[in-house]
């Protein structure tokens, strides 16, 4: 008796999966498992079943027939990431067949048939914003680079949705050749497409249970004509096919054209949301040779952006370490009145001026030089950001280079910052503290840091909303898709904060926690809490404790003030911390010092962040050196 598959089809969703699964199904020797999509291997619920559930989907299977199954939740990472890892382990030698449409129309496809579920209240280009999962499941690319990886590209079968339309029997032939099938399969024209998003009703607690009970559709059937029918149920379906606006088009092409590239070269075939029906109604999608490609890969050329405002001389020193190691260099200027502009040009960088009529923010400047960066230089694999306060160490882009074509996991590396005048202010030797993050993986970089081209058109790059943050942020969306971060034990810059003033530093910790606030709105739910522990512990040690210690004072008869205690054991937890670390006796003083007290305008930058938001108001940048 057959336990398993031979072969599944993963995806894409909404790419005909459920009919190619039909028509399958209906070639003698053929088994396939109803329900079609048992999402065994995918969904945590599923897989608690147990193997012998799932086993049992097979036994009505006859010993030599090629058995499949079709589950879409296959392709779906990030959103379930231990499919692999769970059917290799029960099938290792199982096949895959993976069927791509034009990625937007499957995302429109994927959009309505989530509005018939009810998933979505709302727009579609809400939802675009909202739920990345729309986006995601669109990158082939993404979606199949694991599964190469666990099981190589010899039992992975590409198939375009267009070509299985046109030119079914063909695409059926192809298919069954490659899942080992002997017969003679035949495409089944009378069978109707199945699941098909535009025929879908829109779901409805109340009304189903009424209209569809037994009784209600006894008498349906045998009294209400069938036109009739289908004229009621036309209200429970879109109107329409659902129009994306011209600003969220463009920002998806650009995400998926980067994603359909790297698909392409694969294949040996030019991809991109422009051509994307055109090459898949004429064109046969076959591996090409890794050696091949990796030829290809060998120059990894790396470009370098640079930001700035107003940065004098600090910005010539970090142009001219950027033109030293680097031919394509782009600096994004916002707003300068001292000449940065000109500078820049006379020594061959290309510059960018920013509309400063529309709000500023750093990812803003960064999204701008990555896009210039592109526009005259397509080929360029790595770029290496750089804000216009630092200096590029002399071998830093050749080691950030050479680790990220050594790792093809990682998508962004970073190395060691160090503030230039560490004894200039106290203020200086803080932030030289928060540049010495742990060496290895790590979660998040710093503005300073070398990053796939690929994966940064991926996800669509900075958040150019967020007038703070914008590095962390970009690294939970880099490594939501899988992606892994690196931190090198080696110079990478040498920063200039410039910070002399209290005033600059109390401004600094409230842009903090402005920063803390926005992300954990943003991505604190599980699993990823993003800065949800750092927020709680500045609201507790910011605000709560404080004015508990002090409305209570005089119920208490003051005993409530001990709890102040709790910041002597803050600084000594802090103390003992930042020792651990290797930093000497007086700088750990100095961090516990002020990271101690920096929680009340943490806590500060928190509220306003709150209240900025609760009424609905447009950030403004948050800028330090000017306090």
């Amino acid at each position: 008796m057959k336990d398993g598959p031979d072969f599944v089809i993963i995806g894409g969703m909404k790419c005909a999966t459920s009919t190619l699964h039909d028509q399958l199904q209906q070639q003698p020797g053929m088994f396939l498992t109803e329900p079609k999509e048992p999402y065994f291997f995918s969904n945590d619920e599923v897989y608690a079943k147990g193997l012998d559930w799932y086993a049992s989907l097979f036994k009505e299977a006859k010993d030599d027939d090629l058995c499949g199954e079709s589950s879409t939740h296959y392709a779906k990472l990030p959103t379930y990431p231990k499919t692999i890892e769970r059917l290799l382990a029960y099938k290792p030698d199982v096949k895959v067949v993976y069927v791509v449409r034009h990625p937007i129309n499957r995302l429109v496809s994927q959009y309505i048939h989530g509005w018939t579920e009810q998933e979505f209240s709302f727009g579609i280009d809400k939802a675009i914003d909202q739920v990345p999962r729309l986006t995601e499941y669109s990158l082939y690319a993404m979606q199949l680079r694991p599964w190469i990886d666990a099981i190589g590209k010899d039992r992975i079968q590409l198939v375009f949705f267009d070509r299985l339309i046109k030119d079914s029997q063909y695409e059926l032939e192809r298919i069954c050749k490659f899942l080992g099938y002997e017969g003679d399969p035949v495409w089944k024209d009378d069978l109707d497409a199945s699941n098909v998003s535009a025929e879908r009703e829109r779901k409805s607690g109340l009304r189903d249970a009424i209209v569809y009970s037994k009784p209600m559709t006894l008498v349906r059937k045998k009294f209400v004509p069938q036109k009739f029918r289908d004229w009621v149920k036309g209200f429970w379906k879109m109107k329409g096919r659902p129009t994306i606006s011209a600003d969220r088009r463009s920002r998806l092409e650009k995400i998926f054209d980067h994603d359909l590239a790297e698909l392409g070269v694969w294949f040996g075939l030019e991809l991109n949301c422009e051509n994307f029906k055109q090459v898949a109604m004429s064109q046969t999608p076959v591996w090409r040779d890794d050696a091949e490609i990796e030829d290809e890969k060998k120059n990894g050329k790396t470009g370098v952006v640079v930001i700035g405002r107003n940065e004098g001389e600090r910005l010539k020193v970090c142009l001219q370490s950027a033109k030293q190691v680097c031919e394509d260099v782009v600096y994004v200027d916002s707003g300068s009145t001292d000449g940065s502009q000109d500078y820049a040009k006379s020594i061959g960088v290309d510059v960018v001026d920013l509309d400063m009529s529309v709000s500023f923010t750093m990812a803003r400047g960064r999204n701008a030089g990555f896009e210039r960066l592109l526009s005259r230089a397509s080929d360029i694999e790595f770029v290496q950001f750089v804000d216009g306060d630092c200096e590029i160490n002399a071998d830093w882009l050749e080691k950030g280079r050479d680790y990220l074509q050594a790792h093809e996991d990682c998508a962004i590396v970073s190395g060691r910052r160090r503030e230039r005048f560490l004894d200039a202010s106290t203020y200086n030797r803080l932030t030289d503290v928060e540049w010495d993050t742990p060496i290895g993986d790590v979660k998040y970089c710093h503005g300073d840091a070398m990053m796939r081209m690929s994966v940064m058109q991926r996800v669509g790059g900075f958040n150019e909303t967020l007038i703070c943050g914008e590095e962390p942020e970009l690294c939970v969306r880099v490594r939501q898709l899988g992606w892994k971060i690196h931190r090198l034990d080696c110079e990478m810059s040498l920063h200039d904060a410039a910070m002399t003033k209290f005033s600059q530093w109390w401004k600094r910790s409230l842009r903090a926690g402005w920063g803390y606030a926005e992300g954990a709105v943003m991505h604190g739910d599980k699993p990823e809490q993003h800065w949800r522990r750092e927020m709680l512990s500045n609201w507790v040690y910011g605000f709560v404790i404080p004015l508990v210690a002090v409305l209570l004072s005089w119920v208490t008869w003051g005993l409530s003030l001990l709890l102040f205690t709790v910041y002597v054991r803050l600084y000594i937890r802090v103390y003992k911390s930042c020792m651990k670390q290797g930093h000497d006796e007086r700088t750990a003083r100095l961090y516990a010092k002020y990271t101690t007290l920096g929680k009340l305008p943490n806590a500060i930058g928190q509220l306003k962040y709150t209240i900025n938001r609760l009424f609905g108001k447009q950030a403004k940048l948050i800028e330090y050196k000017a306090a």
